[in-house]
């Protein structure tokens, strides 16, 4: 998955949160967004997959407003994919 340069991070603000023990992906995408599923969002934008990749007191940043991270996503992800034949219309 293609991370943003930095013209199109400007479009995406962010949440700084100081990395904790007992912190999870799911958690902070609950908290944030409403939904424990979008863990991997946080887990994309910091270009950590796993919470193993984080050490207590990094900052991670949580992307904001969540429309404009998913927004990023399906125009450079999933239209790219369908073009290819890859996922259905």
């Amino acid at each position: 998955m293609k991370y943003p340069d930095p013209a199109q991070l400007r479009k995406i603000s962010a949440i700084n949160h100081v990395w904790g023990l007992g912190d999870r992906y799911y958690k902070l995408a609950h908290k944030h967004y409403g939904e424990k599923k979008l863990w991997w969002l946080i887990a994309w934008f910091n270009m950590a997959p796993t919470e193993s990749h984080l050490n207590p007191g990094q900052v991670i940043q949580i992307p904001m407003p969540l429309e404009a991270a998913l927004s990023y996503l399906v125009f450079y992800l999933v239209l790219p994919l369908r073009k290819r034949g890859m996922i259905p219309a």
